[in-house]
């Protein structure tokens, strides 16, 4: 059974309050936005010169992503209208400035509105989390208080993931690269599924995500390339990083498996953290066929011994899909309830070698 104190959950908030909010990063986010500004009117003197339309119907550049946009498409459309061929080189460095600046916006605000309000109202969202939890002391935390004091809300109306999240900074670093920052938490029964942050569109803005354990039992993360990969983080080892365009997944590492109230009174809570700023439009999941297969794997993995997840590989089968070395037993011991697997366990040994799985998965 996971145990969580209201004290010690005040004191994770405290530090990431404390961090993220930092007159430092405040700073980092501020110069930006007056960079931004600069940026936009120095690009808007130039087009507004040459057309003065642009002028009159849009007046206010700075001040929201919607407009922003609607300049862009113009510009575009009037570009790809037949402008004369000796004003297309000037079209396409307003377009790919524009376009620059629209990324950045969308990287730092999530809101049309390009300023500090989004930052104002996290910051305000943390200590409307602390004054709660200030005056409970050492009460111990159940996993609906913990999702209800956090005010997080299920992760699966946003994507096919399971658990809940709040996101609570996005912001830019030290290095120039926007980033956000969310809780995560899983319960023993919920998995994240298989998927990759992948910017199709820019791939250059694909983001790492790097995981984040504070508190509850430790998290297996599942990386898949030329074989699958297990990290753990837990107290002894707090982090580790995902690079772009990689496909994982994670799952509570010591999970109890016996009854559903055991289930639902073990949890993790971490931090993902996304560089660049995590978007909707980055995530890519499996179809259901996938997602089915893959999660069984998981099961396969954490129920096996240490010799026998050295042959859970992966092989280019026919036609660019990948292939298990885990047998067809495997995949149904999986499936099937705890208290069979010893007879699952034999029916795996004697057909093993007759029944190979394939699991195909997308590059």
């Amino acid at each position: 059974m996971s145990t969580l104190s209201a004290s010690s959950l005040f004191k994770i908030v405290k530090s990431q309050r404390d961090y993220y909010f930092s007159d430092h990063l405040r700073e980092n986010l501020v110069q930006k936005i007056n960079d931004l500004s600069t940026t936009i009117e120095k690009l808007k003197q130039e087009i507004t010169n040459y057309d003065s339309s642009y002028k009159d119907e849009f007046p206010y550049w700075d001040k929201d992503q919607e407009t922003l946009q609607r300049i862009f498409q113009r510009l575009v459309k009037q570009r790809d209208d037949g402008i004369d061929e000796t004003q297309k080189p000037k079209f396409d460095d307003w377009i790919n400035r524009l376009d620059a600046i629209i990324w950045d916006a969308k990287e730092l605000f999530l809101t049309q509105e390009i300023g500090l309000s989004e930052w104002n109202n996290n910051k305000k969202y943390l200590e409307e989390v602390l004054v709660s939890l200030e005056t409970l002391g050492n009460q111990i935390l159940s996993s609906d208080d913990v999702i209800s004091y956090l005010k997080l809300i299920s992760l699966n109306t946003h994507t096919s993931e399971l658990g809940h999240f709040k996101e609570f900074a996005r912001g830019l670093n030290d290095e120039g690269k926007s980033f956000t920052s969310i809780f995560y938490f899983l319960k023993d029964d919920e998995v994240s599924c298989f998927h990759k942050l992948h910017q199709t569109m820019k791939p250059e803005r694909s983001p790492e995500e790097t995981w984040i354990w504070l508190a509850g039992e430790p998290v297996s993360l599942y990386t898949k390339d030329s074989n699958l990969t297990e990290k753990v983080i837990n107290e002894d080892n707090k982090d580790t990083t995902v690079p772009p365009n990689t496909w994982f997944a994670a799952k509570l590492s010591n999970g109890n498996h016996n009854t559903t109230e055991a289930c639902n009174e073990q949890f993790s809570l971490v931090i993902c953290h996304c560089s660049p700023s995590f978007l909707v439009s980055c995530y890519h999941d499996l179809t259901e066929k996938h997602k089915m297969d893959w999660d069984s794997l998981i099961s396969i993995y954490q129920h096996s011994t240490e010799d026998r997840k050295k042959t859970i590989v992966f092989t280019h089968g026919r036609k660019g899909k990948i292939r298990s070395s885990c047998s067809g037993a495997e995949f149904f011991e999986s499936r099937i309830t705890s208290y069979i697997e010893p007879i699952c366990l034999f029916f795996n040994n004697m057909v093993a070698c007759f029944f190979p799985l394939n699991i195909s998965f997308p590059y």
